[in-house]
């Protein structure tokens, strides 16, 4: 976890943190390569009276599969 933000008055917070992962099993047809990945993620909550109500899940997608060699970099 590297980061949270809470503004008590409009309810809301903000998550930063970054998964960590190995991928052990196929994902989307590709198999299991044991590559590591590190995937810079945010996690954004709307809160009322004390629970929350809604939920933003935000994270690099395409680097996630750029790091499994599922997408590939193209150069310019």
């Amino acid at each position: 976890m590297h980061d949270i933000v809470i503004d008590v008055e409009q309810q809301q917070a903000v998550l930063v943190f970054t998964i960590n992962a190995t991928q052990k099993a196929d994902f989307h047809g590709f198999p299991a390569s044991g590559r590591r990945v590190a995937t810079p993620t945010a996690f954004a909550f709307h809160f009322k009276d004390g629970r929350i109500i809604s939920e933003r899940r935000l994270y690099d997608y395409g680097g996630f599969l750029m790091q499994l060699g599922i997408l590939k970099a193209r150069g310019v």
